[in-house]
């Protein structure tokens, strides 16, 4: 009885007063929350972090992820590290935004399987709900577009924060080795790696059109090592498949090919979670 009544008047408080001061990243606060609920799927049996789980460096490890009833969905779970400034999201690059990004999980029939009406009526019934959001907005009305924002704020925390390869741009050379010079240099030079991995995030978040004409985003690679299987349909189990599979690297000499895989091993490190 003391526990809703204290909930009741912390919510008539932030409604009345209209936003109490609050700490930085209140809203990511609230989006971590919601990313790792299981409640926002429509069976209550998968979160956000089943197909995107921090040991992963938030991809799953499957070819194609399971959404809820054990459905297959159509691509590899992405990781969504250091999409902050990311311009496209998903594989197939169809949402401009994060907050666009988190609403197609949700909705996806083959992923969490609800719907804006369900969701929102779900977590209205929860007075714990109400008054984290009535702490990151204006009013305690958990809506759609309010989960999405949070969600997209918690994920722009994310992101990758020292390898072996950002350690030697600092000049730590330690644990870098002649083969991994190598491999940088086949990754900027013969390879052609660079030219579509490019920038901090080794992305130019550019649409490639694949031999059957279907365009894809250029991924990111950075925590490679964490997030195989490789590509949108996870047809890769492992870098040395895929540097076998793309035009120039394929044609590398064995020492060459051990090399760039080396190299591309040294973009994964610590990240945030």
């Amino acid at each position: 009885m003391k526990r809703s009544l204290f909930l009741a008047a912390a919510l008539w408080l932030a409604s009345n007063i209209g936003a109490l001061p609050l700490a930085a990243g209140e809203l990511a606060t609230l989006g971590r929350q919601l990313f790792f609920d299981k409640r926002l799927s429509a069976d209550d049996s998968l979160s956000c972090a089943t197909c995107h789980r921090p040991d992963r460096a938030f991809t799953d490890g499957q070819a194609k992820s399971l959404g809820i009833a054990q459905r297959q969905g159509d691509y590899n779970a992405p990781t969504v590290l250091n999409r902050a400034k990311a311009k496209r999201h998903f594989w197939d690059g169809r949402a401009t935004s994060l907050e666009e990004q988190a609403l197609g999980p949700l909705l996806n029939p083959k992923e969490m399987g609800n719907t804006r009406e369900t969701l929102e009526a779900k977590l209205n019934r929860m007075a714990a709900y109400r008054l984290r959001f009535a702490r990151a907005f204006s009013s305690p009305e958990v809506t759609l577009p309010r989960i999405a924002r949070a969600l997209a704020a918690y994920e722009k925390t994310l992101r990758s924060r020292s390898s072996l390869y950002d350690d030697y741009l600092r000049g730590r050379r330690q644990g870098w080795t002649a083969d991994h010079e190598l491999g940088r240099t086949i990754f900027t030079g013969p390879g052609g790696c660079s030219a579509c991995h490019n920038g901090p995030n080794f992305t130019n978040d550019a649409l490639i059109t694949d031999a059957e004409g279907k365009r894809w985003k250029v991924p990111s690679l950075r925590e490679l090592v964490y997030t195989a299987p490789y590509f949108h349909d996870g047809r890769y189990c492992s870098l040395a498949e895929v540097v076998d599979a793309h035009g120039d690297t394929a044609r590398l000499d064995p020492k060459s090919k051990r090399a760039l895989v080396l190299f591309l091993e040294s973009l994964s490190g610590d990240y945030s979670r």
